[in-house]
């Protein structure tokens, strides 16, 4: 695999950054235990009931059996497409929490190396181009790469109005859906959702569904935060652990215990792969 001279997609509707750039959603979530978007989850994914309050956040609990860190209250699947509004989410939210809005992306992860590095691990796995679904695919960074290598792409975004928008500026097949629950999708040898997982209300359906979804001896590609005993928590990026949008948060082990447990295979894990934002 030869590193890529990508093609950067303009948006001509780029929105101009209005809010000063101090201003983040506030740290002890205002409104949170209220706000009817949310509900009470108990439980975390392996179906424990925990009591122990998470040493990160006291947003989240740590499930006792797998480790795995849950939000106290998780989004209710009918507010998906409304939070992750094109204007709401990928708009007024990002500036917020001082991540560059959607059509900011792009030129950030090309410049910064990300979708090469996503390219050269994907050709590790698949070197011949194939169909791949991309979950949560936002600007389609990766998707117009992939297409241009000669892939047949479909993306994959809860708001109609931000797919209507990389649709408009881009020749990506985007469609509206909150996974799992999306019709009439076709089986890929690649499946891909980067920063996505974390936000899933029902991690076990996704991965489950994602792996029918996939061809035989087809690859799920995942990229999201994990957190261990020992990680320092002065030393985590504060929007990890966002309990609005992040309704779990794996640790090395429970991201294991998941997968097998949805029936995949684990061929890496890739730990040493930081940037800002939400990763660690």
């Amino acid at each position: 695999y030869k590193r890529q001279r990508l093609k950067l997609v303009t948006f001509p509707n780029m929105a101009t950054r209005l809010m000063d750039s101090n201003t983040k959603i506030d740290s002890q979530r205002l409104g949170f235990d209220t706000d009817t978007r949310f509900q009470v989850s108990e439980r975390c994914w392996c179906g424990w009931k925990s009591k122990t309050v998470s040493n990160f956040s006291q947003d989240y609990l740590k499930c006792e059996r797998c480790n795995t860190h849950y939000a106290r209250r998780r989004i209710k699947p009918g507010a998906i497409p409304s939070f992750y509004s094109y204007h709401g989410y990928w708009q007024k939210r990002q500036m917020q929490k001082d991540h560059p809005i959607l059509e900011e992306r792009q030129a950030i992860f090309i410049e910064d190396g990300r979708v090469n590095k996503w390219l050269t691990d994907i050709n590790k796995y698949i070197p011949n181009p194939g169909r791949v679904i991309e979950i949560g695919c936002a600007e389609g960074s990766l998707l117009i790469a992939l297409k241009e290598l000669g892939w047949k792409t479909t993306g994959i975004e809860p708001d109609p109005n931000t797919v209507s928008e990389v649709n408009k500026n881009t020749d990506l097949d985007v469609r509206t859906g909150v996974f799992p629950d999306v019709e009439n999708l076709p089986k890929a040898e690649l499946i891909v959702a980067c920063d996505v997982l974390e936000h899933s209300y029902d991690p076990v359906a996704f991965l489950k569904t994602a792996h029918r979804q996939m061809s035989s001896g087809g690859i799920l590609y995942l990229q999201l935060p994990l957190v261990n005993e020992n990680t320092d928590v002065a030393s985590l990026n504060i929007n990890v652990f966002d309990p609005e949008e992040h309704a779990f948060i794996f640790t090395r082990s429970s991201i294991v215990t998941i997968l097998i447990t949805c029936g995949l295979d684990v061929h890496e894990i890739d730990v040493y792969w930081h940037f800002s934002q939400e990763i660690t």
